[in-house]
């Protein structure tokens, strides 16, 4: 976790230990990433799946901030 979080203090802090990284994916580009995270242990492969089913909601998302920072 510190290697990938420069707010690893606050998150091991809040006492998440577990994390699920999801890429948002349109069009062959990465979008951005769902970071989901939670106390350590929380997470089977089940939770994964459900994760990842929250990605493609998130394009349309992230497409629409892409182009109101344009």
């Amino acid at each position: 976790m510190r290697e990938i979080f420069a707010d690893h203090d606050l998150i091991e802090g809040l006492g998440c230990g577990s994390i699920i990284h999801v890429p948002v994916i349109a069009d062959g580009r990465t979008l951005g990433v769902l970071n989901i995270l939670d106390a350590e242990a929380t997470y089977d492969d089940d939770a994964v799946v459900v994760a990842e089913s929250l990605a493609p909601p998130a394009v349309s998302a992230l497409l629409n901030l892409e182009k109101e920072n344009r």
